[in-house]
């Protein structure tokens, strides 16, 4: 969807990756219109709910895993529980969930149902959705103040790419 969009721009492109930490701390930026729509969501051993609690507190007490780096998905955990580990990749927090090292995890519901082992977790797992996501391209805004119009011509060709 980027190479499309980016093929109807008189642009070339060079694809820059790092943790998204990093890149925050690099520069100001601004965000595209959203390529996808995505959620932040819990996946939890559901044995691990408390009964008859409702919100928030049924959840207390849980071992839950984020992804390094990941603020929001931090503070959403943090909410739920005090017992938060950061983890380097989607793979190990499914790892640790098949091993029972941790009860849930807090992160991308795209990136962890595409994530090898999601399958074979079974249905003793469920998911709930904490927040809306929508995956963007992040354009630096140093970049965006050399070009105006840019983020707008972008947005428009995504429409057209979708």
């Amino acid at each position: 969807m980027i190479d499309c969009t980016f093929g109807r721009l008189p642009f070339n492109v060079t694809y820059g990756y790092g943790p998204f930490s990093r890149i925050q701390r690099l520069s100001y930026s601004v965000a595209s219109s959203p390529l996808f729509y995505d959620h932040k969501i819990l996946l939890y051993r559901k044995a691990q709910r408390k009964d008859k609690v409702q919100g928030l507190e049924a959840f207390g007490g849980m071992r839950l895993a984020v992804m390094r780096g990941a603020d929001v998905e931090r503070g959403q955990a943090s909410r739920l529980s005090d017992r938060v580990t950061d983890v380097t990749g989607y793979t190990q927090m499914i790892d640790m969930l098949n091993v029972k090292h941790i009860d849930g995890g807090v992160g991308s519901e795209l990136f962890l149902k595409a994530t090898e082992g999601y399958r074979n977790l079974g249905d003793e797992y469920v998911m709930e959705t904490l927040a809306s996501s929508p995956l963007v391209v992040i354009f630096g805004s140093q970049f965006l103040k050399q070009q105006p119009h840019f983020l707008r011509r972008f947005n428009t060709a995504l429409e057209l790419c979708r």
